[in-house]
Parts: C-alpha cells; sequence; structure tokens
C-alpha cells in the first residue's frame, strides 16, 4: 500500500500526530524563505531576478517546483509557440535541433499538432484556503490574502500614512495583535477564527512548530507547504524579503520571512482547526497525491521548443557578430563618452558615432566604480548610488562650496519641505479634504491643463534636490569631509581612481574631451519612476556619480598619484559630467564653465553632436512608441514625458536579450535594436583577470535580474508582474495594489511590455557573450557559486568570442563548451 493509499483510507475522523524534528523545520523555514526573491520599495525601485531564490534548480526543475508551489508558469502559453513557428520567429533549424538535444522525435508538424491540443495545467500544491474555496464555493484564499494586505499595508508603511500602529513589537506579534481584534472574518461567514489567532505564541518559529504538528505534516511535506503559503502572498514576502537583505549585506540575520510566513501558515491552521473532519481528511489526501504528482512529458515537449525560440534568436545575433569587421585604429579619438550598459544606451551610442566621426563610446556599470551614498544639503541620509549587491565605500555630501550659501539653500528647503506638509496635511486631512476641495479645487485647472499639454517639464529626479533649479544649480558633490558625511578620504582617492579607469578601459590613447554620463528618466505620475532609472545607481539617476567620478579623475593630486603608478592621464585631457535622459534622449552637461578655452571649440562640437544624437535616437525609438507623424517627434516624446496619463513615458529595458563584455570594435556599426547591455572589455590589458572577474560576478548577474524580471513578468504577470498600471493604488510608499486589495504587486505592468496588440518584450534567458580566454571564465565559474548556479542550470546563456572577434562555442555546463 502506498502513502496516498494510506491516508485515503484513514477514516475522516482520524488526526494523525506527527513528531516534527527541530532540524527538519528549521531546515524547512530556512529553505523555503531564502527561495523568495527581494522586492525593493518605489523609492529606489530595482529590477530583480524573481526567480533568484531558485536558481540552483536546473530551468526545467524550477518550472516543477513553480507549477507545484505557485501554480506559476515558466513558459509563454502553447499558442504563443505556434504563433512564432507559424511565423518564422522559431525557425525550423531551431525547432530540430532543440528537439534533438531533448531526445524528442517529432517532426514540426506534430509538435504543432501536440502544442494545438496540450493540456498545460501545473500540478500546484493545495493550502487549507484554496480546497475550501472549492469544498464551499467561495473564495476564502482571495479574501485572507485581503486581511494581511489590509494589515502589512499598515505596518510597513513608510510615510505615506499620517498614522502608523505601533511598531514596538516583532511582525508576528504586531499581527495577532490585529487579528485578535480584527471581527472582519466573523463578518463574511469565517467564525472562531480570533480566539485561535489569540492563543498562538508570540514567536514564530515555536508558532510554526505548534501549528505543523497540530496538522500533522509530515517532515517531508513541510517545504511543499511553506513554498505553497509564501507563494500565495509573494509580494509582501517578497517586500520582508527586502528588510532581510539589508540586514544580510551588514554580516547580520533577520527572520522577517519566517514571520510572514508564521502569519500566512496561521489562517491555514485556523481554517483547519474550524473545518469539518471530512474536509481536513480532505487536506490531507490532497496533500499526499501533491507529494506524488509529475506533470508528464508536456512539460519537457514545451521547455524544448522555447529553447528553439530562444536559439532562432541566438543564431542571428552570433551570424551579426560573425559578419563585423575589425576597422579599429590606434588614432587619438576626438571625444570618448562613457555610458551605462543599459540596453537603452546602445540606441544612443550608435547615434552619436554617427554624429560626431572619431566619437568613441565605451560602456560600463553607470555608477562608474564610485559605489557612494549621496547625501542633498541638509540632509541626515542620502540615496545609495550603487547596485544593491553592493554596500556603498563612501558617503558624499552635496555642498555649494560656500558656508552662508549652504545655510540659505538648508532654509529654504526647510521652509519648502515645511509648506508641503502643510499642504499635504490640509489635502488629505479628514475633515480639511473636503473644504480643500471646495475651496482650492479650481486651482488645480491650470496645472491639470500644463500637465496635459506637456507645458511644463521636469528632468530626472526633480525632487532629489528639494529645491529650485537657480538654488539647485549651484550644489555639487563635494570629496571632503563634510558634517557627517565622510567624503573620499585622499590616500583613498588613486585607488579608487585606478579601478574607475581600468574598469573603463580608460587606461591608454584618452581622447581630450572625456564624458562620463550617467542615466535618469523623466515621468509624472508613475509610483515605479525609479525603475527607468539607473539600477547600478540604485534606482536613482546616475549624475551624482558621474560628478563625482569626474572630480576625482580632473583632480591634479589624483593624476600624480596615478603617474607614479605608470598611469598617465594626459595633461590635456578633461573629464565631463554628463546625464542621459532615456525618456526624452537629451544629454545635459555639468560644471562646464570650469573647462578651459583650450577646449572650448571641442565643447561646441560635442555640445552639436549630443543634440544631433537626441533627435535620431528619438527617431529611432518612435516606431515603438507608436508616435504619430503629424506633429513633431521631438515635440511628443518630451510632452510625453510630462503628460500625467501617459502609462508608457517610455519602454526602459522591454526586449533585453544579450549582454556583450569586448572591445567597442566587435559591436561598432551593428544595429543591436536597443537589446544588448555593452560592457568595454579588453582581455589582453586585463593580466591577472581581475576586471573579467569583475564583470562575470557584478555586472552579468545584474544584467540577469534585469532580464529575469522581464522575463518573468511576461509569461506570468498575474505572480510576478503588477498588472494594469490604471488600475494600481500606492500602499505606503512601498509598492502598489492593483485595484483596491490583493497581494502586495511585484515586477513590471503590463504596459512596460506589451503595446496594446503585441509584446515588446520577448522573454528569453540572457545570452552573454563574452571575449576573454575559456579557462580564465572557467575558473571564476567554478568559484563563485551564484554564478554558477545561473550558467550550469540555464537561467543564462554563454558564449565564447575568440581573439578575432568569432563566436563560435557556447558553455554547456560543468566547465564543458561546445560548438555553438
Amino acid at each position: 500500500m502506498n502513502a496516498i493509499q494510506a491516508v485515503k483510507d484513514l477514516p475522516a475522523s482520524a488526526s494523525a500526530v506527527m513528531h516534527i524534528p527541530a532540524e527538519a523545520l528549521e531546515k524547512a523555514i530556512a529553505t523555503s524563505c531564502v527561495r523568495i526573491a527581494p522586492c525593493w520599495p518605489l523609492k529606489h525601485f530595482v529590477a530583480v531576478n524573481p526567480y533568484f531564490g531558485i536558481a540552483d534548480k536546473s530551468f526545467l526543475s524550477a518550472a516543477e517546483w513553480l507549477g507545484q508551489s505557485a501554480g506559476s508558469p515558466l513558459t509563454l502559453a502553447p499558442t504563443e509557440y505556434i504563433e512564432a513557428i507559424d511565423s518564422g520567429r522559431i525557425d525550423d533549424a531551431a525547432l530540430t535541433a532543440a528537439l534533438k538535444a531533448a531526445n524528442i522525435d517529432e517532426r514540426t508538424d506534430a509538435v504543432v499538432a501536440r502544442l494545438t491540443v496540450m493540456d498545460a495545467e501545473l500540478n500546484q500544491a493545495p493550502s487549507m484556503a484554496g480546497l475550501l474555496d472549492e469544498t464551499r464555493g467561495w473564495a476564502i484564499e482571495s479574501f485572507l490574502v485581503d486581511r494581511i494586505s489590509h494589515w502589512a499595508m499598515a505596518h510597513f508603511d513608510e510615510g505615506q500614512a499620517d498614522w502608523r500602529p505601533d511598531l514596538g513589537t516583532s511582525i508576528f506579534a504586531a499581527w495577532k495583535t490585529f487579528a485578535s481584534i480584527d471581527k472582519t472574518p466573523n463578518i463574511a461567514g469565517l467564525k472562531g477564527l480570533r480566539p485561535l489567532f489569540n492563543a498562538l505564541p508570540d514567536d514564530p518559529q515555536q508558532a510554526i512548530a505548534e501549528m505543523a504538528t497540530d496538522m500533522g505534516l509530515s517532515a517531508d511535506q513541510l517545504e511543499m507547504v511553506f513554498d505553497r503559503l509564501l507563494m500565495s502572498i509573494n509580494g509582501w514576502a517578497s517586500y520582508a524579503r527586502y528588510i532581510a537583505w539589508g540586514f544580510e549585506l551588514k554580516g547580520e540575520s533577520n527572520d522577517s520571512v519566517m514571520q510572514v510566513l508564521a502569519i500566512r501558515l496561521a489562517w491555514d491552521w485556523a481554517l483547519w482547526k474550524t473545518a469539518t473532519a471530512e474536509e481536513q481528511h480532505q487536506w490531507a489526501v490532497a496533500l499526499a497525491e501533491a507529494q506524488g504528482r509529475e506533470n508528464g512529458d508536456w512539460l519537457a515537449l514545451l521547455h524544448a521548443v522555447h529553447n528553439a525560440y530562444e536559439l532562432s534568436w541566438q543564431t542571428d545575433l552570433v551570424g551579426k557578430l560573425n559578419a563585423q569587421k575589425d576597422d579599429g585604429g590606434d588614432t587619438r579619438p576626438a571625444a570618448q563618452a562613457v555610458f551605462c550598459i543599459d540596453v537603452r544606451s546602445e540606441v544612443y551610442r550608435r547615434a552619436l558615432e554617427a554624429a560626431m566621426p572619431g566619437m568613441e563610446t565605451i560602456g560600463f556599470a553607470g555608477f562608474f566604480g564610485a559605489a557612494i551614498e549621496y547625501v542633498p544639503l541638509g540632509a541626515e541620509d542620502g540615496a545609495l548610488q550603487c547596485p544593491v549587491l553592493l554596500n556603498p565605500g563612501f558617503e558624499i555630501a552635496e555642498s555649494s562650496g560656500d558656508a552662508d550659501k549652504n545655510e540659505k539653500i538648508i532654509g529654504a528647503k526647510r521652509i519648502s519641505e515645511a509648506t508641503r506638509a502643510a499642504w499635504y496635511a490640509l489635502k488629505m486631512g479628514a475633515i480639511s479634504s473636503f473644504a480643500f476641495v471646495e475651496t482650492l479645487g479650481l486651482g488645480f485647472a491650470s496645472k491639470l491643463i500644463t500637465d496635459t499639454l506637456g507645458v511644463t517639464r521636469p528632468g530626472p529626479n526633480p525632487a532629489e534636490r528639494g529645491v529650485g533649479k537657480d538654488m539647485a544649480d549651484k550644489l555639487a558633490p563635494t570629496l571632503e569631509h563634510y558634517h557627517n558625511a565622510t567624503g573620499i578620504p585622499v590616500e583613498e582617492r588613486v585607488d579608487l581612481a585606478a579601478g574607475m579607469l581600468g574598469g573603463m578601459t580608460l587606461t591608454s590613447n584618452l581622447a581630450r574631451l572625456v564624458v562620463l554620463t550617467g542615466h535618469g528618466s523623466t515621468s509624472v505620475n508613475n509610483p515605479h519612476a525609479s525603475g527607468l532609472d539607473c539600477g547600478a545607481c540604485g534606482g536613482h539617476a546616475g549624475d551624482s556619480n558621474a560628478r563625482v567620478s569626474v572630480m576625482l579623475l580632473n583632480d591634479p593630486e589624483v593624476r600624480a598619484g596615478l603617474a607614479e603608478r605608470g598611469q598617465i592621464i594626459p595633461d590635456d585631457t578633461i573629464f565631463v559630467a554628463g546625464l542621459h535622459d532615456t525618456t526624452t534622449d537629451e544629454v545635459v552637461l555639468f560644471d562646464t564653465c570650469g573647462i578651459p578655452d583650450s577646449h572650448r571649440d571641442e565643447l561646441k562640437q560635442l555640445k552639436q553632436a549630443l543634440k544631433t544624437a537626441g533627435e535620431t535616437t528619438r527617431r529611432e525609438r518612435a516606431a515603438k512608441l507608436n508616435l504619430r507623424s503629424d506633429v513633431s517627434i521631438t515635440e511628443e516624446v518630451l510632452a510625453r514625458s510630462n503628460d500625467w496619463s501617459q502609462v508608457r513615458p517610455e519602454w526602459g529595458l522591454a526586449g533585453c536579450a544579450a549582454f556583450i563584455a569586448a572591445p567597442r570594435k566587435r559591436t561598432q556599426n551593428i544595429n543591436l535594436d536597443g537589446r544588448a547591455f555593452l560592457h568595454n572589455y579588453d582581455a589582453e590589458a586585463d593580466s591577472e583577470k581581475a576586471i573579467l572577474e569583475l564583470i562575470m560576478t557584478a555586472p552579468m548577474v545584474v544584467a540577469s535580474w534585469i532580464n529575469l524580471q522581464y522575463y518573468a513578468s511576461t509569461v506570468d504577470n498575474v505572480t510576478f508582474g503588477c498588472g494594469d498600471k490604471t488600475l494600481h493604488n500606492v500602499v505606503g510608499k512601498v509598492g502598489v495594489l492593483e485595484g483596491h486589495g490583493g497581494d502586495l504587486r511585484t515586477g513590471l505592468s503590463w504596459q512596460s511590455l506589451h503595446d496594446g496588440e503585441k509584446l515588446i518584450h520577448e522573454p528569453m534567458r540572457l545570452n552573454v557573450i563574452i571575449e576573454a580566454p575559456i579557462d580564465a571564465m572557467n575558473k571564476i565559474i567554478a568559484g563563485h557559486d551564484h554564478v554558477r548556479h545561473l550558467l550550469d542550470h540555464g537561467w543564462v546563456h554563454l558564449f565564447h568570442m575568440d581573439g578575432d572577434g568569432k563566436v563560435a562555442k557556447k558553455y554547456a555546463g560543468g566547465g564543458e563548451w561546445a560548438e555553438f
């Protein structure tokens, strides 16, 4: 007799009490909690790989896990692949190769026939709430998610609400207090839950142990049940994981996700306690069945077809790269411009190189190696301007350079902040809000009109300065220690500058003008605006990083220190900071008044080239934005950046599919359609392969996070995306709900992926192409588990480019490479 039959044969009145070893419980909790990916709040919303916690599983086994825990697919629907085959997007050669690799011996017509009738039903594990939905015929699980969310949006509020509950207790204990007085379940017909919640221990791990034992869970069922419950509130669990992430970066531990698990388990336990014996028995049988259930061969076929979908695009990309001719020379560039590796930069870089003959563009992560916390003047804390994988190394203060001016600006800021606070209190107050609308409502008519027509237009992150433009123009970062900000100690500046130049491949043949161009995005009425800013700068615009880096590299003492090491910056090389607005494709340069007269003509030429490049880039992006042809494209792009009703101010990183680390000459003059992260890398100059290791462990990983966030939001927007933008409601400045209830939504909106008629983002795993020795890459893969998991388990495709710029080999896992 098997285990499933044994459970079925138990009488409905029987309740098996299982002893759960403490070690098994702790392991199951830890494993399930770490499978949740973090979700950053709106103020610095950055792309996160939602599959981060299951990267140690192969792509196919992860699909099995997602089906069981979340009822979530890891591919598009079968009908999407049928359309791709019919249209030629999946070509016959790629499909034949993918089927052969999966040991599936079928012809194209047979595959299409199977896809047409495929029953792609995912075998999701049961929850007690979900089972009661079926037996009682109403949405109990949706109801309890609403109740948890209602509590969580108040508990985790970051300043939106005027009043917050007492946060002196733990997450679980605070929820218990709320749940024990919440009468909503009673009104909804769920009687007797409040006393049960109140009787639970305050310690979440003890509570989990008691509830799991009471429900008769066996040690080998724990992970399945915990995974299922956490994924049912993935949004708030992900936010709890973000809280834990901050502690982990400091080498500390945090149990926020476990506490959220305890809350969700408490609901299923209370429902189980108040269920009938028959319902309890049905749940035990459903759990046993879920443990032994398999998806069958349809999942393997679907994944083989998806591999063909990716292989078709890979073949096209590799063909373009292999057809490239090496026209690079050693003449001194007319100018150099370093851009973030962001895929949006690829379009602008091509346009700039065409607008200014002799211009060399370079790709590097947009924080330029300056991992800083940028503290605005008068503030106590600042923004973390670095990738979320890093801790900032320095605190950089903002200053006008004059103490009296600083005090005046701080005073103006305080008045502005106090005025805004009073205005907000008047507008949002329980009683004053009515008078506000009646008395002052019409005063907003002019603003509505100007916003709608795009008459006024902010720049990227306009609120970060907190002062008017005139005052903001007086402010700049300082490298010195200022108030509580550390600055960059003199003895560390040369090391930092040397690392920057090496990473940006700017160790020789520097131009007279070198522009470090950060990027940000302009949009209004957009809760996820920071998600369009620079991910390498922690979800902020990169102007402060560019300005700090330029100040460092223009410093005569830093240059003297570099020269002592044999790293010469020519005396006539001037570094300039800039900011690329990815919505409008305008580039503004900072602090140009300090550029000497000897470089004025070149500066003028550069500014004209930047303007021309912006116009060219806007024309190229216009087709995907479906811009009207009867108006100026430039005017329409500028207007949409200030249109409060615009759901697609820009496409962001939609379409991202490749990461190429190689000299620029390998990709120059190739139209990559804004789909490739381009990182300059010179293997010959990297004798110790330290830069290669940095690229493979940081920018490549971050690019995969971005790529997989877009992937997951496309194939399953319900679980990993944030739905329809027009229905969003901001909660606690933490995130959004879609409508008035439900779980906290993570990921990207449907409007960021689809234009209303077709997908703009094709869900494909990142294709990484690196010009570097295979043995060096193998050594790095073997030495870093998180990189090895991504590559060995098929979350990222890695290709080798040889010293002649040809791509012929693909990483096959386990340190092995195959011909491509």
